[in-house]
């Protein structure tokens, strides 16, 4: 794709032709893979996946590589079968000429319920509009409409599409989102539950932690003013001879191969920090899970001030929505031994998902 982009870019008209002659391949190829696929497993009861894309966000990694595994684990006579974005987008006629009633279809979970991220959400609504006659699980989710006139019309087409569905299950993973759900779905059947990821135990790792590292965001999100970084990037270099920048974002697609091998590196990093800093959600959460010491600041939205009521137990996590308390909060947490993360409390909550899949 880098090669098609120098095109454009040196010979717009060349590269044009050639950009759709590349999109017209991966459409035939695409369709091609799925109808092998269908032919494949044409006979045995199937849970399907969808927007179960590759991009290098390594908190939906997470809830991609955790959410295959937990329906691998309680639906072991089912067949999985992924649906990326460009498999909806290129192959939906195919998709709905295969899929069955009897077949589960699930969402991936994370943050992107709501006009945020449009793309995906059409492609969660595409899903729940042409499948009127299946179970529809989407898995936790935080919900987030922008408080503009954009905002009210999508939610006010979310509502149409996601209350004419008879069978829907939606799972968010804040007590806000949870509200909101509440109010605006009234067909659905709404559940409260941690964000997945927080089940996880198996990434505990005993290195001899040093240093501090900044996981901060870049993008829309971001909240952080250049000054307010600066000032605490110097309040960490007084405490640290060594400090390191980082994100939960890396440029490559991740594919579903490589899932565990990509976090596994991932959250190896944070675990040999004395201390992270983060205004990322899943920042926290791999720092939860990892027991490292972590200071979280705010974001745009109830996204992660919310889900950190979940982990407020934990006392190697702190959450602030002032970066006055940062300094005072940077030396408490420097002294702290952590406890050990005990994921046993998500339990509940993933076997209610379980119960309506299975009903």
């Amino acid at each position: 794709m880098n090669d098609l982009k120098r095109i454009i870019k040196k010979t717009p008209l060349i590269g044009k032709v050639a950009l759709k002659v590349h999109t017209l391949r991966i459409k035939k190829n695409i369709r091609k893979d799925l109808l092998n696929l269908f032919n494949k497993e044409s006979n045995k009861p199937k849970i399907f996946i969808f927007l179960c894309d590759t991009y290098g966000n390594l908190g939906d990694v997470a809830l991609r590589y955790i959410q295959r595994r937990f329906l691998e684990e309680n639906f072991k006579s089912y067949t999985q079968i992924l649906v990326t974005d460009l498999d909806l987008r290129h192959g939906g006629d195919i998709l709905k000429q295969y899929i069955q009633k009897e077949d589960i279809l699930t969402l991936v979970g994370g943050g992107n319920f709501g006009n945020q991220y449009m793309d995906t959400e059409n492609d969660r609504r595409y899903v729940i509009e042409n499948f009127p006659e299946n179970k529809i699980i989407c898995f936790p989710q935080s919900i987030y409409f922008t408080n503009n006139k954009e905002g009210e019309i999508e939610k006010e087409r979310a509502i149409k599409i996601y209350n004419n569905h008879m069978n829907l299950t939606l799972a968010l993973r804040d007590t806000m989102s949870y509200e909101i759900a509440k109010s605006l779905f009234t067909n659905a059947n709404i559940l409260l539950t941690t964000d997945i990821v927080l089940t996880l135990t198996e990434f505990q790792y005993n290195y001899k932690r040093t240093g501090a590292l900044f996981l901060m965001r870049a993008d829309v999100e971001k909240t952080l003013q250049e000054g307010e970084f600066n000032l605490l990037n110097q309040i960490v270099k007084k405490k640290f001879s060594k400090v390191a920048y980082s994100d939960t974002i890396i440029s490559e697609n991740v594919g579903h191969d490589r899932q565990y091998e990509v976090l596994d590196k991932k959250l190896a990093e944070i675990a040999n920090a004395k201390i992270v800093i983060t205004d990322r959600l899943h920042g926290m959460i791999f720092c939860a899970i990892t027991n490292t010491p972590c200071i979280v600041l705010s974001n745009y939205n109830h996204k992660i001030k919310y889900q950190y009521e979940w982990i407020k137990h934990l006392n190697y996590i702190k959450y602030l929505e002032d970066i006055s308390e940062f300094e005072d909060s940077l030396s408490n947490l420097i002294e702290v031994e952590p406890m050990k993360y005990d994921s046993s409390f998500t339990a509940s909550y993933f076997k209610e998902i379980i119960k309506v899949m299975k009903s």
